[in-house]
């Protein structure tokens, strides 16, 4: 599997460092600007949250969807389920 970067930022680097200064730093530069892309989503993280519901008995931390099962992520809005409790939402993105 590719790891996905962020081209500003290793661009930000980069500069950051004096690198792009180098007699090869706009070759550098125009490589990052070529590069290939893919299509990613953030990840985001949630909790199952119990209800008081008789028919359902589980509700997303961040969409609100309810579910009958426990998924390891939500079936609405496709946040991970790993969220400790008192963790506070977030986006990875």
């Amino acid at each position: 599997m590719d790891d996905l970067i962020s081209r500003e930022a290793l661009k930000k680097d980069l500069k950051r460092t004096k690198w792009l200064s180098a007699p090869d730093g706009s070759k550098a530069v125009h490589l990052l600007n070529i590069a290939p892309t893919v299509d990613a989503a953030p990840v985001v993280h949630g909790r199952w949250l119990r209800t008081e519901s008789i028919i359902w008995c589980n509700r997303c931390s961040l969409c609100g969807s309810q579910a009958r099962i426990m998924h390891n992520y939500c079936p609405n809005c496709g946040a991970r389920m790993d969220l400790p409790e008192g963790e506070e939402e977030q986006n990875d993105g």
